[in-house]
C-alpha cells in the first residue's frame, strides 16, 4: 500500500426525546414544534426532527438523527451540538423559539 491519508468516520446517532417549558406562542392555532440540530454551527450538518403537533410548549419527538463524523475534525475542532427549537406555522416562515448548545468533546492539541 502507498502512503495515502485515510479519513476515519464514526457513526453517531442522537435521539431527541423532548423539550420542556418552551415559550407559549399559541395565539390562533395549535403550534407544531420541531428541533434542528447541527455540529459546530455548520449548516451542512443540519438535520431536523418531525414536527410535534400535540405537545405545545412541551414537545416530544423520540426521533433519532444519524450522522457520520470525521474523527480528525473532532480532534482538531472539538465537537459541539447546537439545538434550535422552531415553530412551524401555516403560511409564515418558521419561527425561532429557543436555542441551546452542548460541548461533547473539547478541542485536542495546540
Amino acid at each position: 500500500m502507498d502512503n495515502q491519508d485515510y479519513v476515519c468516520y464514526r457513526n453517531f446517532g442522537l435521539t431527541l426525546i423532548s423539550a420542556k417549558n418552551l415559550p407559549n406562542v399559541r395565539k390562533h392555532f395549535k403550534p407544531k414544534v420541531y428541533a434542528k440540530v447541527k455540529f459546530c454551527g455548520d449548516k451542512k450538518t443540519e438535520k431536523r426532527t418531525l414536527a410535534d403537533k400535540h405537545g405545545e410548549s412541551n414537545p416530544a419527538w423520540n426521533y433519532t438523527l444519524k450522522y457520520k463524523i470525521d474523527e480528525s475534525g473532532i480532534a482538531q475542532y472539538g465537537l459541539q451540538l447546537d439545538f434550535l427549537m422552531m415553530l412551524k406555522a401555516r403560511e409564515a416562515m418558521p419561527k425561532y423559539l429557543s436555542q441551546s448548545g452542548r460541548v461533547l468533546k473539547k478541542r485536542v492539541g495546540v
